[in-house]
């Protein structure tokens, strides 16, 4: 199955070429020559000579799509199910989209890891500065009671005598 979700303002013809496009590759990725018999599929050379390598691979392409058209049988054959127009503008072969951006998000998050490893080695050195900082006032705070403690020490010494 495929998903068509398009976007903006379409002509007829843009759906027309983009369903053709479609059909074409359809076609012939789900053919097979069922006999040995059978003419070959991708008979490509005219008669005559095209204007431009463009114009030839148009008229084979459409060559082809005609037999493919011809030879499908039932099962085989193409065929549009639903259209619904007006959505959000994407093509998607059923899940591919959602599979591509869980990719998108996992590549996301490793760019980020890689590029920003500088960032969290810094913020790491500065987490510990500021503990070592602490552990310094920490220890000036003890070393303050130590003294505070010998000094009501001495007072009460004082007192005593």
């Amino acid at each position: 199955m495929l998903r068509l979700k398009i976007d903006g303002s379409w002509e007829p013809e843009d759906f027309i070429e983009v369903l053709k496009g479609v059909e074409s590759l359809y076609y012939k990725a789900a053919l097979e020559r069922r006999f040995p018999h059978e003419p070959p599929f991708y008979w490509l050379e005219r008669p005559y000579p095209n204007a431009s390598f463009d114009e030839h691979l148009v008229l084979s392409n459409d060559w082809l799509l005609a037999r493919a058209r011809a030879v499908a049988r039932g099962p085989q054959r193409m065929r549009v199910a639903r259209i619904h127009y007006a959505s959000p503008g994407k093509i998607d072969l059923v899940g591919l989209g959602e599979a591509c951006r869980a990719i998108e998000g996992i590549i996301d998050r490793l760019i980020k890891f890689f590029t920003e490893r500088e960032l969290r080695r810094e913020a790491g050195n500065q987490a510990k500065i500021e503990t070592l900082r602490k552990k310094v006032e920490l220890e000036k705070d003890g070393e303050s009671l130590r003294a505070l403690k010998i000094e009501n020490a001495r007072s009460i010494l004082t007192l005593r005598r």
